[in-house]
């Protein structure tokens, strides 16, 4: 029906402007093709390939020109924003929307990007977190919310979505294991 309705509207439409409408249904198109939603199993595999897709680059040794490249993007960042707090909590909001969209990949990159530019910020881990809840892996979820919480272990954001990730596991294992369930409610009311 929503098709219908676009034809009759462009029907419609004055020739000059048909052009331009042509080519915005056509990016808004290409937008959500460009999206790179991912299953656990489809990043590890990926992952394995490029380091980009693993948090914190997966600790991997970089090779000097890696090295160089990051040291490029890193003065890029910091002369775009005033500390490199604010550079690396930009580039975690930039990831948060692009899990939003859907797009796993784009996300990891802003994720690893603002810990190049601040290692310390557990902004990151929550976001490398979230990374992982959307793809139904709550072990590996957890093990970056603690590791943020490491860092800060009032950050209030991390607090809150460790504690849901448990509630999450929770629910999920209720019926099949109620042990474990009860002990992932315990943690997550603690």
């Amino acid at each position: 029906m929503i098709h219908d309705g676009i034809f009759i509207r462009f029907q419609f439409m004055p020739a000059s402007t048909r052009p331009l409408f042509l080519f915005l249904l056509a990016l808004l198109g290409q937008c959500t093709l460009d999206a790179q939603p991912l299953t656990f199993d489809e990043w590890r595999s990926q992952a394995i390939q490029d380091i980009r897709l693993r948090p914190r680059y997966g600790d991997a040794e970089k090779t000097e020109a890696q090295l160089a490249s990051d040291a490029e993007f890193v003065a890029k960042a910091l002369a775009t924003d005033s500390t490199p707090r604010k550079a690396s909590d930009h580039l975690v909001a930039l990831g948060f929307e692009y899990l939003k969209r859907g797009d796993h990949t784009r996300a990891m990159y802003r994720f690893n990007q603002a810990f190049l530019v601040k290692a310390d910020n557990p902004a990151i881990y929550r976001g490398y977190g979230a990374f992982f809840r959307e793809l139904d892996n709550v072990a590996m979820a957890h093990t970056m919310y603690r590791a943020g919480l490491s860092l800060d272990s009032t950050d209030t954001g991390l607090l809150t979505d460790e504690a849901t990730a448990s509630l999450a596991e929770y629910q999920a294992m209720k019926d099949e294991d109620p042990k474990a369930a009860k002990e992932a409610l315990d943690h997550a009311l603690m």
